[in-house]
């Protein structure tokens, strides 16, 4: 059968399949997100009889989200390695990236979470405008690379939107 995917990304050691959830089912509602693509929370069945929330998306390539998940993975065990950030309990909650395609894949839902702008406290007309800026700025600095061979140095942004 198909395996619940994320279950190779256990920072605790090699992957051990004979172990893994397999995929025995759905559940048969599906909460619709309003946004901008609408992507769709399903929530999966495994085979160890746990419940598997994933929101699943359309038209956008996940590939990127998938290796920036996994450097902060990295950054996590680096995290639990080092005795003071320990003492501290610091840690990078993660979540599972499962690009299917270059135009759509699952995301592991995080539940207890809110969007980065209503964090902040910015949703709202001047948030939208900054976020509108940042946006603007990364791809001049996309267009300037691909303009100079891409070649240089330069900062680069991630912005990661809230589902």
């Amino acid at each position: 059968g198909v395996e619940v995917p994320g279950q190779y990304d256990s920072p605790a050691g090699p992957p051990n399949p004979a172990a893994h959830a397999a995929v025995v089912g759905f559940e048969p509602e599906v909460d619709v997100f309003n946004s901008k693509q609408k992507p769709k929370k399903l929530t999966l069945r495994g085979g160890d009889g746990r419940e598997y929330p994933f929101i699943a998306k359309g038209s956008e390539d996940l590939r990127q989200d998938d290796r920036i998940e996994r450097l902060f993975r990295a950054m996590d065990a680096l995290l639990a390695a080092a005795p003071a950030a320990r003492a501290r309990s610091l840690h990078v909650r993660t979540f599972h990236v499962a690009p299917l395609s270059t135009r759509c894949g699952l995301l592991e839902f995080v539940g207890g979470t809110v969007p980065l702008l209503d964090a902040l406290g910015a949703n709202n007309t001047e948030g939208h405008a900054l976020v509108a800026t940042h946006q603007a700025w990364i791809k001049a600095q996309a267009t300037a690379k691909e303009s100079s061979g891409g070649g240089g140095g330069g900062g680069v942004g991630v912005v990661r939107r809230a589902a």
